[in-house]
């Protein structure tokens, strides 16, 4: 256990240390939004199920300028521990326009389950582009992902790649107690390995339908559920445990 405090305590510390740094700026350039949800299963982005009980993760972000830094922390709703449903990770990321595509650049470290090992966490650097008003109905977009190694036990090394579009479809109709006309938001991509990543080999892996819409509470507060579903390609890679899954959880955030 007193491993895992000093994983928490030092990331925290970070975090502290960009908060204060950042306070001299000006107060109202800041905004920032505390999130915590329920998710029915821990499936991470490169498309595999870490945990697959129920877990409960929370999200600090704080934005200036363009700059924001994501402070998460999971932890699987069991009565053990050690899973890969608890982890703690800090993000520090910018966004910015440019000729006409909206670009989100971020660096990551992520704290895994192991208790007082360092040997399993990773870095990550990630590269997410949109491109709006371009294509009609829709809003296509590009990722990419690098999986950096800290330990021997760390996940090997590499990248994965992410193509997809989205878009937000009103439905004619409002929820009581709602202002605005419900909408659902559509989400659908398909994910590739460059291969080397996790031990497993280039080719796609998988494809994904996400629906989501917001709940108003009011101004500073709206709750988020979704629903997924996600199609591993058979046969390619050995990311996935080559099952379909349902995947569905509920938010909610307060914005500052």
């Amino acid at each position: 256990m007193k491993g895992r405090v000093t994983k928490v305590t030092r990331i925290i510390s970070v975090f502290l240390a960009l908060l204060f740094m950042s306070s001299e700026a000006q107060a109202e350039r800041f905004s920032g939004s505390f999130s915590s949800g329920v998710d029915s299963e821990y499936l991470v982005k490169p498309g595999f199920i870490v945990y697959n009980k129920p877990m409960w993760w929370n999200n600090l972000r704080l934005e200036y300028d363009g700059w924001y830094v994501n402070l998460w922390g999971s932890l699987g709703i069991d009565s053990e521990r050690g899973t890969f449903g608890d982890e703690g990770d800090i993000t520090i990321g910018k966004k910015f326009t440019a000729a006409g595509c909206n670009i989100d650049i971020s660096g990551s470290y992520f704290a895994l389950a192991d208790i007082g090992e360092y040997s399993n966490d990773l870095y990550i650097f990630d590269a997410h582009a949109n491109f709006p008003e371009k294509i009609p109905w829709i809003t296509p977009w590009v990722a990419a992902r690098y999986f950096g190694s800290v330990g021997e036990n760390s996940p090997r090394a590499g990248w994965f790649g992410w193509v997809g579009f989205e878009r937000l479809q009103p439905l004619g109709f409002q929820l009581p107690l709602q202002d605005q006309e419900f909408a659902v938001n559509f989400d659908a991509w398909a994910a590739f390995s460059m291969g080397g990543a996790f031990g497993g080999d280039a080719g796609p892996v998988y494809t994904r339908l996400k629906a989501s819409t917001k709940i108003i509470i009011n101004e500073d507060n709206f709750i988020t559920p979704w629903i997924m579903w996600h199609a591993p390609i058979q046969g390619v890679g050995n990311y996935l445990d080559g099952e379909h899954h349902f995947i569905y959880g509920i938010s909610f955030t307060h914005s500052f």
